[in-house]
């Protein structure tokens, strides 16, 4: 299981990022998760597990509503699917954080993301 904190998927060609990283959760997650995306949303499939998915308007509300869940501690997992990156500032709140809440922040960008701020990156590839 991955540690609590931030940590980045990335996706070579033709991988996939939110199946990994639901995979990391397992089936199902022992606590409550969150799926936050101003992109789309997971498939409903039967293997999925339960997650509250919130559709936010743009990337800034993405990364708001993630700092807002991950400072009221309900939820263990939360991921985030943003179109864009954040200031640098706003990914070190949110850092600081998950690890005070002890909450796992699953990062899934379309670019990667400053490597100090993150604990853990793994990268897909559909080959493997």
């Amino acid at each position: 299981m991955v540690g609590f904190g931030l940590t980045e998927v990335l996706s070579t060609r033709g991988g996939s990022k939110t199946r990994f990283t639901l995979e990391c959760l397992g089936s199902p997650p022992p606590h409550p998760s969150l799926f936050v995306s101003d992109e789309g949303v997971p498939y409903p499939h039967p293997s999925l597990p339960p997650l509250l998915i919130i559709k936010a308007p743009t990337s800034l509300d993405v990364w708001r509503v993630g700092l807002e869940a991950t400072q009221t501690g309900l939820f263990e997992n939360i991921i985030l699917r943003p179109s864009a990156s954040c200031p640098v500032a706003h990914l070190r709140r949110l850092q600081i954080h998950a690890e005070r809440t002890r909450t796992r922040i699953f990062l899934l960008p379309r670019i990667k993301l400053p490597h100090w701020l993150i604990k853990n990156t793994y990268e897909t590839n559909p080959l493997l």
